[in-house]
């Protein structure tokens, strides 16, 4: 079931999911909120279950150099 929901964004950021939707790939504002949204879950889902599983490394990149 699909609901609706209300947000506020800039208009910097409302410009350029425009330019998306103007690009073809997606066939509404909607969709590309839905498809960022859906990305952004997945990708959190991962680093809370998986991330803290993996050792921290015992330095930086730059302390490496």
């Amino acid at each position: 079931m699909k609901r609706t929901v209300t947000l506020k964004i800039s208009e910097e950021i409302l410009s350029m999911v425009d330019e998306l939707v103007a690009s073809g790939k997606y066939k509404s504002r909607s969709h590309v909120i839905a498809k960022a949204l859906e990305d952004f879950v997945v990708k959190e889902r991962f680093a809370v279950s998986y991330l803290p599983a993996f050792p921290k490394s015992g330095g930086s990149a730059e302390e490496a150099t």
